[in-house]
């Protein structure tokens, strides 16, 4: 074996073992297309002229003389573009699971605010493509500020605007490497938020009295994230689940509000069956033609309202949201 062959086959291991493990994931990141487009290139080259084993720029450049025997591996280095194409398609699939997984084992939580964004329009073959990404800006831990760019989809590029606070999750490991994530069920994949569901029980410690009305938010956010409320201390909303809480001046009552899908609505919703689960009874009582259900115990009754609203989206297509409202009040005949 030629000393070349041996250089470009070392070459044609080594290539694709730097760009798939040695080269860190944070540097990879940032130009992760030109990495495995350059990784691509880079290998075929060496697996040609591996294959090959050209001893001159002759041998590459012209053609054999007729009678002239050619190497069987010699005729088999133009194929080598196929295991090229191969090597760009796992570093691209690769790179995207090596971060997800670098964001699960050292992930960490903050705020950053969105600074920027585009919508790209490309046209192939008359049909078009829209492609939407976001620039975020965040401060480390270290009080370090990174500035990143976010591919998302175009729903969530029509919700979000320039100066909108977003969750990002970045890497304690590699700051500058960080994601996004507008889901709370996706977030939990990288850090340990509360998710708990609300219910009544921690609906009647409110009620009566027994969380601070300053540290209510504090209390909200140790069940499920992400509570936020108004100066007021009388409305808490948790955007994320899609919920909120009003409270009442003399704490006399509690309305628990959450958005539900119209055209998937169950006759139960998850909250009404903790109700039951916690000895409430239903009944169903009727006035002017109308029937409201409701639960109670001794204690407590939970009446149950539905509402809709009507918006208009960004394009000016009309938008409904429906709601459960549910009013806890004491039972004024607890006692008698």
């Amino acid at each position: 074996m030629s000393l070349g062959r041996i250089i470009f086959t070392s070459l044609s291991v080594l290539i694709p073992v730097t760009f798939y493990a040695i080269i860190p994931v944070d540097v990879y990141e940032r130009h992760d297309m030109f990495y495995s487009f350059a990784a691509g290139f880079l290998f075929f080259g060496a697996l040609f002229l591996a294959l090959g084993d050209f001893q001159s720029l002759y041998d590459l450049t012209s053609k054999p003389e007729p009678g002239e025997e050619v190497p069987a591996l010699r005729k088999l280095s133009p194929f080598a573009v196929l295991p090229a194409f191969v090597l760009v398609f796992v570093l691209v699939f690769h790179q995207s699971s090596r971060k997800e997984d670098e964001l699960a084992a050292y992930g960490k939580l903050t705020k950053g605010k969105i600074v920027g964004g585009k919508a790209t329009t490309t046209t192939r073959r008359f049909q078009s493509n829209t492609t939407y990404s976001i620039d975020v800006m965040y401060v480390d831990s270290l009080d370090r500020q990174h500035k990143f760019e976010e591919s998302v989809s175009g729903s969530d590029f029509n919700d979000l605007y320039e100066g909108a606070i977003v969750d990002v999750v970045y890497s304690k490991q590699h700051p500058a490497l960080a994601k996004v994530v507008t889901d709370v069920s996706a977030l939990k994949a990288f850090v340990n938020v509360p998710s708990d569901t609300l219910t009544i029980g921690h609906l009647t410690a409110i009620l009566e009295g027994s969380v601070p009305r300053d540290s209510m938010v504090q209390y909200l956010n140790s069940i499920n994230y992400e509570w936020t409320g108004e100066a007021s201390g009388y409305f808490f909303a948790n955007e994320k689940r899609k919920i909120a809480i009003k409270l009442f001046e003399d704490n006399s009552e509690l309305a628990y509000v959450e958005e539900f899908n119209m055209m998937t609505a169950a006759s139960d919703t998850d909250f009404e069956r903790n109700l039951t689960k916690n000895g409430f009874k239903k009944k169903a009582s009727s006035a002017n033609g109308e029937t409201q259900e409701f639960y109670y115990t001794d204690r407590y009754i939970v009446s149950k309202e539905r509402k809709v609203s009507d918006n208009k989206s960004s394009n000016g297509m009309p938008t409904f949201e429906a709601y459960w409202i549910y009013h806890v009040i004491r039972n004024d005949q607890e006692g008698s």
